[in-house]
């Protein structure tokens, strides 16, 4: 093949390519999301003028003529490419302002939180830290830049560290007192911690500290109890109210009326200045009470009734009743919601809740955070009691004058002193 032949059939071979490649839809399409409204305007040139040629025309073109079409192809071609790095740039600019500006503003609001802290003003350092929270959890997943990948993280461990100091997080003392039996509930009598399954009582004996089956008797399942006045205890079985003389083994005063089954029951208190038993019935939202008198209970009243108590997990009463339900504290006096402001509003819907009319502090066992945390009565923070001991937390036993609290772990009985 001689040199023009050879020169000729490349032409052919461009033109063909140009019109069957470069000026398809598809194509063009790929690049114009990439570059804009500029390459829309070089496609629009490029096909008017590739419009006037055919591969017959081509092939008639002089070496000189060929040589300069497909030099302003490739020029053009060098264009489009121009101009889709500068739009790529374009966007890359934006996205480093854009995660800088986000980056300025976590960090003002970290840095107020921090000042707020120093200065005594928790509620407030408390709102900054979530409102940095929320932009934290807006950010890209990648950086287009390292000092901003750096930067972001930084942030996100000072927004750990101020989270812990407003949590007052501390590491647990925590002592092991040996194994009782696997239940759910821990059963807090005066002289007694223990656990029931399958009518077997483990007790550990808060005197002697010895761990003992059967020390106590029940003719009935426990899933919860409260213990009540003179060796008395009210229980719940899953379907009915008893109460069980402790020291006589006796389970009397069964009580049906307005009981809740298993899955609406969300716990069981007592107000010992009324002599009354309350429980959580989520079916009705309510919370129903019922009078005691010796082994007996009397009629039912509703002490509450509102939609937070269907999704409520405990409660706890020291004249007024508070609801954990919906990952926080809600108040109720008298059948009316009250203000209360808890510093977390994060628990976990498995976790239980005590106090009583003179202790000084609210507190709440966090199984899926593995902590126990203590608020005032104005719900503001007082301490959170962490430990790697806490694998398994199902309930608790508060002890304010004393300072110690057990938890069933599992079957574990630990004693945490605070």
């Amino acid at each position: 093949m001689t040199g023009a032949s050879y020169g000729m059939l490349n032409a052919k071979n461009f033109a063909g390519d140009l019109k069957n490649k470069y000026l398809k839809p598809s194509f063009w399409r790929g690049v114009a999301d990439r570059s804009g409204e500029s390459v829309s305007i070089v496609q629009g040139h490029l096909k008017k003028t590739a419009a006037k040629f055919q591969p017959s025309q081509i092939s008639n073109f002089s070496r000189q003529k060929k040589f300069f079409l497909i030099s302003a192809v490739i020029l053009l071609l060098a264009l489009v490419a121009n101009l889709v790095i500068v739009r790529v740039n374009k966007n890359q600019t934006e996205m480093v302002q854009s995660a800088s500006a986000q980056l300025e503003q976590i960090e003002s609001k970290l840095n107020d939180s921090n000042a707020a802290i120093l200065y005594g003003d928790e509620a407030q350092a408390a709102g900054l830290l979530s409102e940095a929270q929320e932009l934290i959890a807006d950010l890209p997943a990648e950086f287009p830049d390292d000092a901003q990948r750096n930067l972001a993280q930084e942030l996100r461990t000072m927004a750990d560290d101020l989270s812990k100091k407003l949590s007052k997080v501390e590491q647990a003392n925590v002592t092991n007192l040996g194994s009782l039996g696997n239940a759910q509930h821990l059963i807090d009598l005066p002289n007694f911690l223990a656990t029931e399954t399958n009518r077997t009582i483990v007790s550990y004996n808060k005197t002697s500290t010895v761990i003992a089956d059967n020390a106590l008797r029940s003719s009935e399942s426990i899933l919860d109890s409260i213990a009540l006045n003179n060796n008395l205890a009210a229980i719940y079985n899953g379907s009915e109210l008893f109460i069980w003389d402790i020291n006589g083994d006796i389970v009397t005063g069964r009580f049906t009326t307005g009981i809740p089954s298993t899955a609406d029951f969300g716990g069981i208190k007592t107000y010992p200045t009324n002599n009354r038993v309350y429980i959580i019935d989520r079916s009705v939202g309510q919370i129903k009470s019922y009078t005691t008198t010796g082994r007996t209970f009397g009629g039912q009243t509703t002490s509450v009734t509102d939609d937070v108590v269907r999704d409520a997990v405990d409660l706890a009463i020291d004249g007024n009743i508070y609801v954990l339900s919906g990952g926080t504290i809600h108040k109720f006096n008298a059948g009316s919601k009250q203000p209360f402001n808890s510093a977390i509003t994060d628990f976990s819907d498995a976790g239980k809740l005590y106090t009583e009319i003179n202790y000084q502090n609210i507190y709440v066992l966090d199984p899926s955070k593995r902590r126990i945390v203590i608020l005032n009565k104005d719900g503001g923070m007082v301490q959170t009691l962490t430990s790697d001991q806490f694998t398994d937390m199902r309930d608790f036993a508060v002890n304010e004058s004393a300072r110690n609290i057990h938890i069933l772990n599992g079957s574990e009985l630990l004693r945490v002193s605070f």
